[in-house]
């Protein structure tokens, strides 16, 4: 299932699985920077929100509500092993 995902979808799973943070707002900040270092344009917040919604549809993240002081917080949640994934990105995108 993941090996069949577009280059963008497994951009946003490296981006889950790399960030150090498991809030969508900071694994955003980490897609952008993916994008820029492999030379394409990122989505804009939205189209990333709503490929995460596409994520989530297939099973390979949860998307969590969390309150986080007075307000809410989406964090995100791979829900398959990670090593699946090391593979696929280096035979996609090399190295």
């Amino acid at each position: 299932m993941i090996n069949n995902l577009s280059d963008s979808l497994l951009v946003i799973l490296q981006a889950i699985a790399t960030s150090g943070s498991d809030f969508a707002k900071k694994i955003f900040q980490r897609y952008r920077h993916i994008c820029t270092s492999l030379g394409d344009k990122p989505f804009s917040y939205v189209h990333y929100y709503a490929n995460l919604s596409y994520l989530q549809s297939m099973g390979l993240i949860a998307l969590i509500s969390t309150k986080v002081a007075c307000t809410y917080a989406n964090r995100l949640l791979l829900t398959f092993d990670e090593s699946v994934l090391e593979p696929i990105l280096r035979l996609r995108f090399g190295s």
